[in-house]
């Protein structure tokens, strides 16, 4: 077949250069190639008989320029043309078999390709998973490098803050040093140097890095404490944290429209485990979820107050926050609060208050962490216009101790151990007895004799206070009785209780009743009357009427024998009910009197006030004549106008002369003042039962706040626990304080008041022995300088004075000179000069008002040694008294006048440290293998025993100055007393023998000079000596106990001779003996 187009089909001739050298392989041709052979053979038979249209010219592999031929020569090779087109068809097969190997090649690549798709697929997703994780941790790097850069920015600030303190503090130690520098170069300062400068409680200004720090407590999240320290064990498992939380969100899902409430957080307190806090995220979720946690508390959980956060201010002005009495001013939280822009819970006062220093030291408890955080940081806390100082409070706690164990870190209620020292304690006398409260208008009596019952107290009487009444004795437990001593005739009045259904009780309180009442009749030639009444358990037709039934009648006839035997009747109306119970009542309580005092009577019926008792109260009036009640006059000071008293007091002044005597100016002074005062102050109204405290506004608040209310406010305040433990003091054995009949020397008894205070008066100024031996020369030393008196000597004791405290006479407190200060300090600066330098005390100041107060733990007080006296004296020259005081106070250390073991009544020498020089010298023995036998004395009536002679002789010996002693001299000359006896002042008297004022700021220090001589003992191994005032005791060492006995007996006689020389006397009941050994004998 021929080619449509014509065109020749060339094939490629290979020269020898390009012949290949690879082997060929022979191939057998298919179908197709043998169709096309044939057709090649016809085709080159034809091809002879027509022209050649052209020639091709055939390229070889290697040389396209060789092995053209020309087309005519065609036909003449056709053998050629043949063979050359097997070769073809042979390359052409070669190339086929090539071909299929490329393409099984290519589907392996194919294949390959593939799975390296899969793998790209696979390493695209890690790609993007990686490019995440890079993508979040350059967000947390960035986020990192601004709370870096933030917290660099914070140090800083702190760093610089730290350099300009530490560049103050620098500053100030420098000005320390400084100071330090010159007052080493300049001389000692004087006294009079000292006393002119003005007193002063400014604190430093040094301040630390950690006194400015905040703590870190202080931030304003709102939170419930619950404190399950006292939670039982059985209940330990219900005081839990998922438990309490449970408990408080049940409660709280309870109240309407919380059905989803939760507790934002419950931890527990990082200082004490035993606290969990509840967060809470505003005020009044907090009001709530302490309502619930008081509902669903746990036994012994308890639910705290707010918490609040003190921060200390120092340097603040005491008038701004102190009343005259020392306590804070009403309102005063509020105003310091709205100054400072600040809510102030409550206020505390650190300083002392009886100091009178104008400046000092206070916490504020403001509600606000925030708040406390501010004031702190701005060092600063506005005072009434004036800028006190901030500072970290830091409260001083001491450790914990259990006084069961005796051991650290817990309490004795949580402690398990055995309880220690139970062999040593002190056998405990019956039981504890709980007793009523006691009154200031009445006089409580119980019963002398307890017992071991329910009912310690089943009988007792309360006698008015202004009613002379004796207790007397009786052996029973259900008996009271008392005397009253009335104008015309005494009174014998008992309470009676008997127990129901018991003969002996009923037969033994009648043998006792009829004792005492032949006791009180037996040897008085006053009119004699009796009154019995109480329960006496017993029923009987005389007094309990028809309605009583014969299986009762008798009952009370051991009552009618007593009756019939001292003539008494019974009071109440026959048949009246006493005694009301659920089904049934009766007459078993009795008012019995004698005849003559029943015809006196004005009622005796039941009482209509109920008192919530199964027995009703019975009211008995008799027609008696009686003391006239006087209520002494009260001047209301608190409510006094001070401004306008204080004009007519400098008015009144400003005429009068300065160039008087000494008792003149102090009588001037004392006229104006007191004619100022009573004219001018208002009086309390004459009531006997008037509260001093009462006052107008306590008139309004008593209708605005309920009795309860106000109580619990009360004690909520730390500062009045103390007040609050005295009020709820039980009264004592004895009826009050009140002075009972005196028991003489010789056996007999005191009949009244009068005779209560001659007595009293004898056995506290008893007489001088009549022989005192001389002195006998002793070595003298130089007086010892005293510069003259200041104003501000003077001023800083008036302002230190207890401003309520007793007054003398002339019943002028500290507080009104302290109030009238402004107008009356020239006045009283010169007459304190005047007295000082003439030796003159004014006669006021020599007058005592004596009230006799119990000795502790003394059995007897019916005899006069179981009463000491404390004598109140004019205030103003107990302020003299005091200038005095220091001065020679200082002199004793600045010049060593004084033996140094020699404690109390000087500053730092307390009874402390005089135990513990007694305890080192007692160890050193016995490191030494001695042992050391102790003798204490004690003088008999110290102060008023101190012979005045005696006293300025030692003075003067010792280096006071000769116008100082000669003051003394007039302080303890010509004073005169009067004594208070239940109520009753008795007449001024003179006192012989006077001797040194007890309650006089003055009679410490110069009882000190007086027993000086006794105390002068050097202290060495052999022995030695120490004295706290009158309180004397002496040791000596020595192998044995034995061998101390002469030891012992040098330091009697030595005592003994000082006793004669100094007019005093040693009780010898009260001289001891103890042996200090390291083994017990």
């Amino acid at each position: 077949m021929a080619d449509p187009d014509g065109t020749q089909v060339g094939v490629g001739h290979f020269g020898p250069a390009s012949r290949s050298t690879r082997s060929t392989r022979g191939t057998t041709p298919n179908g197709r190639v043998q169709d096309t052979l044939r057709s090649l053979e016809n085709a080159t038979a034809k091809v002879a008989e027509r022209p050649a249209r052209r020639s091709t010219r055939i390229l070889g592999a290697d040389n396209e320029s060789d092995g053209v031929y020309d087309q005519k020569k065609a036909p003449k090779n056709g053998e050629t043309g043949k063979a050359m087109l097997q070769r073809v068809l042979e390359v052409l097969g070669k190339i086929g078999g090539e071909m299929g190997e490329l393409k099984q090649r290519i589907t392996e690549q194919n294949d390959t390709i593939g799975k390296q798709s899969d793998v790209i697929k696979g390493q695209e997703g890690l790609i993007r998973e990686l490019q995440t994780q890079m993508k979040d941790s350059s967000d947390e790097l960035h986020r990192e490098n601004r709370e870096a850069r933030l917290e660099l920015q914070n140090t800083q600030k702190e760093l610089h803050d730290t350099m300009e303190e530490l560049k103050h503090i620098r500053n100030q130690l420098e000005t320390l040093n400084a100071a330090t520098a010159s007052s080493q170069s300049s001389p000692r300062t004087s006294f009079a140097e000292v006393a002119r400068s003005p007193p002063t409680s400014q604190p430093t200004n040094l301040r630390t890095v950690s006194m400015r720090s905040t703590p870190s407590s202080f931030s304003d999240t709102l939170y419930c404490t619950i404190d399950m320290s006292r939670v039982e064990e059985v209940n330990k498992c219900r005081a839990q944290a998922g438990q309490i939380r449970h408990a408080i969100e049940t409660e709280m899902r309870a109240k309407q429209g919380q059905d989803a409430w939760r507790c934002a957080a419950v931890v527990k307190d990082a200082r004490n485990t035993d606290r969990l806090k509840i967060i809470c995220r505003d005020e009044a979720e907090l009001q709530q979820v302490k309502e619930a946690a008081q509902k669903t508390a746990v036994v012994g959980a308890r639910v705290m107050r707010d918490q609040l956060y003190p921060v200390k201010v120092d340097n603040a002005n005491r008038t701004a926050v102190l009343d005259t009495e020392g306590n804070v001013l009403a309102g005063a939280a509020e105003a310091l609060g709205a100054e400072n822009n600040v809510t102030i819970g409550r206020i505390s006062w650190l300083s002392n208050k009886e100091s009178g220093k104008a400046y000092g030291s206070m916490v504020v408890y403001v509600t606000k962490g925030t708040d406390a955080k501010r004031l702190l940081d701005g060092h600063y806390f506005d005072l009434a216009g004036e800028s006190a100082i901030t500072n970290v409070f830091e409260p001083r706690a001491g450790p914990t101790q259990c006084f069961n164990c005796q051991e650290i870190g817990h309490k004795a209620y949580t402690c398990k151990k055995p309880r220690l020292n139970v062999r040593k304690q002190e056998p405990v006398q019956l039981r504890v007895t709980t007793s009523p409260m006691g009154h200031r208008n009445w006089t409580k009596m119980i019963p002398t004799s307890t017992h071991n019952t329910p009912w310690p107290i089943r009988s007792m009487l309360w006698v008015r206070s202004d009613i002379e009444a004796e207790q007397m004795p009786i052996q029973s437990a259900d008996l009271t009785a008392a005397v009253l001593r009335l104008p015309a005739r005494d009174v014998l009045v008992v309470s009676v209780y008997v127990e129901w259904n018991n003969e002996q009780a009923l037969t033994c309180a009648m043998t006792l009743l009829d004792g005492l009442i032949r006791q009180f009749r037996d040897g008085t030639g006053r009119r004699t009357d009796m009154v019995l009444a109480g329960d006496f358990n017993r029923h009987d037709f005389l007094w309990g009427g028809d309605e009583v039934s014969a299986r009762r009648q008798g009952e009370g006839e051991p009552i009618i024998d007593l009756m019939s035997e001292h003539g008494l009747c019974s009071l109440l109306p026959r048949g009246t009910k006493t005694w009301q119970g659920p089904e049934s009542e009766s007459t078993i309580d009795l008012v019995l009197a004698t005849s003559e005092l029943a015809d006196e009577m004005v009622t005796c019926a039941i009482h209509p006030t109920e008192h919530g008792s199964d027995h009703r109260a019975i009211q008995t009036t008799f027609d008696v004549e009686m003391l006239e009640r006087s209520a002494p006059e009260r001047l209301l000071f608190k409510n006094a106008p001070w401004i306008m008293i204080a004009a007519r007091v400098e008015d009144d002044l400003r005429p009068l002369p300065w160039t008087v005597d000494v008792q003149t100016q102090a009588d001037q002074l004392m006229r104006v003042v007191l004619e100022a005062i009573h004219e001018l102050t208002p009086r309390a109204p004459p009531l006997p039962y008037a509260k001093r405290w009462w006052t107008k506004d306590l008139t309004r608040l008593r209708r605005a706040k309920q009795k309860t209310s106000h109580w619990d406010e009360f004690v909520a305040e730390d500062v009045n626990i103390w007040k609050a433990a005295k009020y709820l003091k039980p009264g004592r054995d004895v009826a009050d304080d009140k002075v009972p009949p005196l028991r003489r020397t010789d056996g007999s008894t005191t009949g009244g008041k009068a005779d209560q205070a001659e007595e009293l008066l004898a056995t506290f100024f008893p007489p001088l022995p009549a022989r005192i031996e001389a002195e006998g020369e002793r070595p003298q030393r130089a007086p010892v300088p005293m510069p003259d008196l200041t104003l501000e000597e003077v001023e800083e004791k008036v302002m230190a004075a207890k401003p309520w405290k007793a007054p003398g006479e002339d019943n002028l407190p500290a507080s009104v000179w302290k109030q009238l200060w402004h107008v009356v300090k020239y006045r009283v600066w010169t007459l304190f000069d005047s007295s000082i330098r003439d030796g003159v005390v004014p006669h006021q100041w020599r007058t005592a008002k004596i009230i006799p107060l119990k000795k502790p733990e003394k059995g007897d007080y019916t005899i006069a040694k179981a009463w000491r006296p404390i004598s109140l004296l004019s205030t103003l020259g107990k302020i003299l008294e005091a200038v005095v005081a220091e001065r020679i106070s200082y002199a004793v250390e600045a010049y060593g006048l004084l033996p140094v073991n020699h404690f109390g009544a000087r500053k730092r020498r307390s009874a402390d440290q005089a135990l513990m020089l007694l305890q080192e010298q007692i160890y050193k023995a016995w490191r030494m293998g001695r042992v050391l036998s102790l003798i204490s004395f004690d003088v008999k009536g110290a102060y008023n025993g101190v012979c005045k002679e005696r006293l300025l002789e030692r003075l003067r010996a010792r280096g006071i100055p000769e116008g100082l002693v000669r003051w003394i001299g007039a302080f303890c000359s010509e004073r005169s007393a009067s004594i208070v006896v239940n109520g009753q002042a008795s007449d001024r008297q003179e006192l012989p023998q006077a001797g040194l004022p007890q309650g006089s700021p003055l009679s410490p220090v110069l009882f000190l000079f007086f027993n000086a001589d006794l105390v002068q003992r050097k202290i060495s191994t052999a022995g030695g000596s120490v004295a706290f005032v009158d309180d004397y005791s002496a040791w000596v060492t020595g192998p044995t106990a034995e061998a101390n006995r002469a030891g012992l007996e040098s330091i009697i006689n030595n005592a003994l001779e000082w006793e004669k020389r100094s007019g005093a006397t040693f009780e010898a009941d009260k001289t001891t003996i103890i042996h200090f050994t390291r083994m017990a004998e």
